[in-house]
């Protein structure tokens, strides 16, 4: 109602804009001629600031990297007192970082519920202030993982259900459509994600929308003003000589039958098969040469499960009219069933040639041919589909499988590439990538796809792990273990983890006989990744450490500087959460004056700290009371004894007697 609101001339606060729309940017464009709204209405809460109503899609965008708000904001939910709520963010720290709207939204707005008599009303006011028939549709309504319903939603698209059969609106519940396809399949992250379709679902769900529901309507509606305006708009010989009634009575039955047909649409729509049959069956009685008929009888009995007739009626309506397309495709969809391919491909092939620019065609076409093991053929239309819908990912990746089907490993890539610049985190097209890398030998590419696909698909990404063990690179395939196994979706092979920790051992070992630290440092890390308590890995790293730390300490005695930095730094390559040597090179560097290098390992240090707490230094304050390690000379640090004040100047005696030194922080 807001945005009816703002198409009809109201004035919203620029400032606003980023809670509202995509780009941030309220731009009123004129509307456009429309035959038929669609209205979604998937939720009842109701974000409210001031006189206004914002987007909550929108909002949680404003706020994605501040969680913290996020969770407070909609665990305070109906809390209106602005001075309650200011006190619950004001101990966030983030909250500190907002701007002054941004800080109103959180304070002032609340989050309340529709009630059912409200939405009603409000559906009505809706369907009133519009131009033209709207369609109202609910949020997809399947159980969960776990089999239950959300309760909320499950509450809300009832009332949309018995609202819209009390008061005549149109309606389309996408709920029966997700539940036939597939959750699994229709819904993002395989079906985990109840608020979002899968990519390859979205163009298969607008289909059934458009030609379930919506070019009906409209179709409807184009009836309905023909026949308004041969009612009343007379003929220049009607002018001249009144013509009797039934001399209108041909439209009248052409606009009674494409109502009939629209109802029986709608029925069948609504899986009201045995309605619409009794509607077409009548249709037929009064006039059965009418193609729309029995493609539609047709499409009863394949819904039936009757393939048999199905044919029939289609092949009858094919004969009727042989330019209409509907027909031919149940015919190929009527082949595909029975397993007649050749035929299904025939027939699709007929059809892109007729329509080469409808995309139905050209889906069904694509997919009939993928079954008939047509790769090439399919190639050719996905590729058509591809340039005429820019914005889907799923014809590339059907490109891409067609092309792994034939073994043409680099066009497949090029294709999967391609899916990804549409959409970097479409996990059909990272599984194809990985499958064409690997049979590239592309191990080192292989080996970054898998790590990014681990974190989306873990059981897709672990089939390449064998193959990166074999090819020598085992570090890669421990990280993708580890990243895999974060997930919690998948139990890591016994067998294979210990087959990896042996060649990670050998490669460790090998390397460190060699001098080649950086190779064993990797092996040795990559073993704790996938065995955190792994002793042999620990006292490998123990063992390529220990020296540098000593060089650095050594180098930093005889105020070599810039060897002691090189040094700590190849240590830290090594154990890079070091706290003790991350202490030690930032004084070092405070020494030799850089104090840009100096606070970059300060706040290295402030990062891993325990507490948390930062290490301050100011630039050009003395550095008092610094502990031995940075002050190299004649009270140094011990190596061997860390932890530990020695001098080298002072007797035992005196040692004894000084009073115990203040523990500096490195200490």
């Amino acid at each position: 109602m807001q945005q009816i609101d703002y198409l009809e001339g109201r004035e919203f606060p620029a400032e606003l804009g980023r809670f509202l729309t995509p780009d941030g940017v309220l731009v009123r464009n004129p509307r456009q001629p429309t035959d038929v709204f669609v209205v979604e209405i998937s939720t009842v809460k109701e974000i409210v600031f001031d006189t206004w109503y914002l987007q909550i899609n929108y909002l949680e965008r404003t706020f994605r990297d501040r969680e913290g708000l996020l969770e407070t904001f909609f665990g305070l939910k109906g809390e209106r007192d602005p001075e309650v709520r200011r006190r619950h963010f004001e101990a966030l720290p983030d909250f500190a970082e907002t701007d002054a709207l941004e800080r109103r939204v959180l304070t002032e707005g609340y989050i309340r519920s529709t009630t059912r008599d409200e939405l009603e009303a409000h559906m009505a006011e809706i369907v009133r202030r519009l131009p033209a028939d709207v369609v109202f549709v609910n949020h997809i309504n399947v159980p969960n993982t776990a089999g239950s319903l959300v309760a909320s939603r499950n509450r809300l698209c009832g009332w949309i259900a018995e609202i819209c059969t009390a008061k005549g609106y149109r309606h389309f519940d996408p709920s029966p459509h997700v539940a036939g396809y597939g959750v699994p399949e229709a819904m993002a992250e395989e079906g985990r994600d109840l608020n979002h379709y899968a990519n390859p679902f979205k163009p298969i769900i607008g289909s059934i929308l458009f030609d379930g529901v919506l070019s009906r309507v409209a179709a409807s509606g184009e009836a309905e003003t023909a026949l308004a305006t041969a009612e009343a708009t007379p003929t220049k010989a009607a002018e001249a000589e009144p013509a009797p009634r039934p001399a209108a009575r041909p439209a009248l039955v052409h606009a009674s039958m494409q109502a009939a047909l629209n109802e029986a649409k709608r029925r069948i729509a609504d899986g009201d098969l045995d309605e619409a049959e009794s509607i077409l069956h009548g249709l037929s009685a009064e006039d059965g040469r009418h193609a729309v008929v029995h493609t539609l009888l047709g499409t009863v009995a394949f819904h039936r499960g009757d393939t048999t007739a199905a044919t029939a009626e289609f092949r009858e309506a094919v004969e009727i009219d042989p330019a209409a397309s509907e027909p031919r495709l149940m015919l190929v969809k009527s082949a595909l069933r029975v397993g007649k391919l050749e035929e299904a491909c025939a027939i699709a092939g007929d059809l892109v040639r007729r329509a080469p620019d409808d995309l139905r065609v050209l889906l069904v076409a694509a997919k009939a041919m993928m079954r008939a093991k047509q790769f090439a053929a399919a190639t050719e239309i996905w590729q058509r589909v591809s340039i005429m819908r820019p914005e889907l990912v799923l014809p590339l990746i059907e490109m891409a499988r067609c092309e792994m089907k034939v073994r043409n490993y680099e066009a497949a890539l090029a294709a999967a590439n391609a899916a990804l610049r549409r959409d970097p985190r479409e996990a059909g097209a990272l599984v194809i990538k990985s499958d064409a890398l690997l049979k590239l030998k592309r191990m080192r590419e292989l080996a970054e796809v898998s790590l990014e696909l681990a974190a989306i698909e873990p059981k897709a990404a672990m089939a390449a792990v064998p193959a990166l063990i074999s090819s020598l690179h085992p570090e890669e395939a421990a990280s993708i273990v580890a990243t895999a196994r974060e997930t919690g979706e998948i139990d890591i092979d016994t067998v294979m983890r210990a087959a990896l920790i042996r060649t990670l051992e050998r490669r460790g070992k090998v390397a460190t006989e060699r001098g080649d630290t950086p190779a064993a440092a990797a092996a040795w890390k990559a073993i704790l990744l996938i065995d955190p308590d792994s002793a042999r890995a620990a006292a490998g790293l123990r063992r390529l450490f220990t020296p540098l730390v000593a060089a650095a300490r050594a180098r930093a005695a005889e105020n070599d500087i810039p060897g002691a930095v090189a040094a700590y730094e190849a240590a830290l390559v090594i154990q890079n959460d070091g706290a003790r040597i991350l202490r030690e090179l930032s004084l070092i560097h405070e020494k030799a004056g850089d104090w840009f290098k100096a606070s970059q390992s300060w706040a290295r240090l402030a990062r891993i700290s325990e507490d948390g707490q930062p290490f301050k230094r100011k630039r050009g304050a003395p550095i008092r009371d610094r502990c031995a390690c940075a002050s190299p000379g004649p009270t140094s640090r011990s190596a061997t004894a860390p932890g530990r004040w020695r001098s080298s100047t002072a007797s035992q005696d005196q040692r004894r007697r000084r009073p115990r030194r203040p523990r500096h922080a490195c200490g």
